[in-house]
């Protein structure tokens, strides 16, 4: 399992995660290749090295022009939803502005609906949310720890005026989470970092116990007392080098008999169960009481959305209950890359076994869009993704 630890000795924010991850390995092109698919123009995304109390670090930079519009919440979440990103990208960054958009009504005292972004729906706010999850699925982490968070003092200039730091926002956000201050004056956690740490982030204030592979630091603007760096390590637990390269985790498995629902609704179901977060969901037929013909409805899915996807099963379908239980289970390390075609971009999943390739597979989804688009046979594109992807890395 890769591991990801995020260190934020000097607060957290979006721009300084985003910098973390491309100083630790992910392509400024991949990511640029990604955002592309957002259909968000007006912006130009770039990084420098810079120094921060003589370490090095990665800045991330937004270009964004002046009189781009502001949004509300339902603005941004058509624009991702509509988006060309992956269902995971989608997913998490939709969870994001929610999360914030329910703290700002709260804080205001109105409808989340009518709540206007100001900072946070400005453009280079929206590209620095949906760029962190883009660096994640880039960067194949799978569980992500964090220290204590690291807050300013003093105030801040706002909209409303002058507020106290942490800004009511970002200390309604924090709530529950290890938090420490050296008395350091300004903005260190920001909102946007606080919602982003909500949502990637598996355990607070613990190292986890891994082989570190890659640190890199995300840099902020301001210049501190403390070098202005959020560092993410990458480490491999120290149980998969021992098992021969291979990840371990844990799956829960979901089942529900079912031998009295019109099939034409099967469609509709599994639909429903993947936006709510399955990792596979299958059917196998099966004789049932009676001799009556059935189907055992199978789904794979984490734990924590084990409650969103039970909801699912009992509401859309005829079944009054349903089983579940945690299964062990190793496989490849897994690793996406992208590759450049005539046609277009195409991702490729590599699944290894510790520095050894075995296995490589071209993403459906980019396949099937090239073969309908140029008219290409589908196992023609395959290929071709294969092809480039052995001709750039020399295999």
């Amino acid at each position: 399992m890769i591991k990801g630890y995020f260190h934020c000795f000097s607060g957290v924010s979006g721009d300084m995660l985003v910098g973390a991850f491309l100083d630790s390995g992910v392509e400024l092109t991949e990511l640029q290749s990604e955002l592309s698919k957002l259909k968000l123009t007006g912006y130009r995304i770039y990084s420098e090295k810079v120094l921060k109390n003589g370490l090095g670090g990665t800045k991330f930079k937004v270009e964004a022009a002046q009189d781009h519009p502001f949004r509300n919440l339902n603005d941004i979440l058509n624009l991702i939803e509509q988006s060309g990103l992956s269902k995971s990208v989608k997913q998490k960054s939709v969870k994001t502005f929610e999360l914030l958009g329910e703290i700002e009504s709260g804080i205001h005292g109105c409808d989340i609906g009518k709540i206007h972004f100001h900072e946070i729906g400005a453009v280079d706010s929206i590209i620095d949310i949906v760029s962190v999850f883009i660096c994640d699925q880039l960067s194949g982490i799978d569980q992500y720890y964090c220290s204590k968070i690291h807050i300013g003092t003093g105030f801040t200039n706002c909209d409303h005026g002058l507020i106290p730091l942490p800004s009511p926002a970002t200390s309604a956000l924090l709530r529950g989470l290890p938090t420490f201050s050296l008395g350091i004056p300004g903005e260190l956690a920001t909102p946007t970092g606080a919602a982003l740490l909500k949502i990637l982030v598996d355990e607070f204030d613990r190292y986890p116990a891994m082989i570190i592979k890659d640190t890199g630091y995300g840099a902020g603007s301001r210049d501190l007392k403390t070098p202005n760096l959020l560092r993410l390590i990458i480490g491999e637990s120290s149980e998969d080098m021992a098992g021969n390269g291979f990840q371990t985790d844990q799956i829960v498995l979901v089942q529900a008999n079912i031998d009295d629902m019109n099939p034409e609704y099967y469609h509709l179901v599994m639909d429903k169960l993947e936006q709510a977060g399955t990792v596979d969901v299958f059917l196998e037929q099966v004789i049932m009481k009676n001799s009556r013909p059935g189907v055992i409805l199978n789904v794979l899915v984490e734990e924590q959305n084990l409650l969103p996807v039970g909801n699912v099963i009992l509401r859309e379908t005829s079944t009054f209950g349903l089983r579940f239980q945690k299964l062990n289970r190793f496989k490849l390390v897994r690793k996406i890359k992208e590759v450049k075609t005539d046609y277009g971009p195409i991702k490729v999943k590599l699944g290894l076994i510790g520095d050894d390739l075995i296995k490589i597979a071209p993403e459906y989804r980019d396949c099937r869009r090239i073969s309908i688009e140029h008219n290409i046979p589908l196992d023609e594109v395959y290929q071709l993704a294969k092809s480039k992807f052995n001709q750039e890395h020399k295999i």
